[in-house]
């Protein structure tokens, strides 16, 4: 029902413009670390599925991912890119004066993450955008939180752990590596930049996750992605009325 812009012609687009109104701009990180376990892409692998879904069943166009963003807990990894939330969020307003340009008259920030939560939220936030720039936090939904109170196991978690590790095991298992799967519950009691080098500072993650991805399964994954599922059909439902 819906279109990537990415993968059609201007032309096509056009056509799309015409009939289709509404546009997903998804921010997932493409170069943030996952533990050992994960690869660098997993949030960017996940919006993707998610975006793939929407496509199905409702009329939306959606932008590529924007990859690089303000991540900076995971810098002390290498390859974990972050920039500053000011650069961050002047750099998505761009991005969505362009789209707009196109005769887009609402579009939805589809956030992965934790820390760009702030930032898009000043950004949807700014007179110019007003009522025309949504932000949905994928892993904020009422649906999804009931079911994480619901199936979780780990008493602790929040980085490439239980759920992140059972959602990657249902859509891009052959991307996950449980044998290096490592727990870790001690760390990201005090948000801030994870340490991977002195077990003596807080925070200090020598995997990178936080929290218990050894008890991830396929199963508790697809209970979560249809819970995810639920709370945008809410969502859209909402927009669209």
């Amino acid at each position: 029902m819906g279109v990537r812009i990415e993968e059609v012609t201007w032309e096509e687009i056009d056509n799309y413009l015409n009939v289709c109104s509404l546009a997903v701009l998804p921010i997932a990180a493409s170069c943030k670390e996952h533990g050992l376990h994960l690869p660098m892409n997993t949030d960017a692998i996940q919006a993707h599925w998610i975006t793939q879904q929407l496509l199905k069943t409702h009329e939306l166009i959606v932008w590529p991912t924007i990859g690089y963003g303000y991540y900076p807990a995971f810098t002390n990894y290498p390859g974990s890119v972050s920039v500053t939330d000011q650069t961050f969020m002047q750099f998505v307003a761009e991005v969505c004066e362009s789209i707009f340009s196109h005769a887009v008259r609402h579009l939805v920030l589809l956030n992965t993450g934790i820390s760009t939560i702030s930032p898009l939220k000043n950004l949807v936030d700014r007179h110019e955008f007003a009522g025309r720039l949504h932000l949905l936090n994928v892993y904020e939904g009422g649906h999804f939180k009931e079911m994480e109170q619901r199936v979780s196991q780990q008493p602790t978690g929040g980085h490439a752990d239980e759920i992140e590790t059972s959602i990657m095991l249902a859509i891009a298992p052959e991307k996950v590596d449980m044998n290096k799967a490592a727990s870790d519950l001690t760390a990201g009691a005090k948000r801030g930049l994870l340490q991977k080098s002195d077990p003596k500072l807080e925070n200090y993650s020598s995997s990178g996750a936080i929290g218990d991805p050894v008890l991830a399964t396929r199963e508790k994954g697809e209970s979560f992605l249809g819970a995810i599922l639920q709370d945008l059909e809410d969502y859209f439902e909402d927009l669209n009325n």
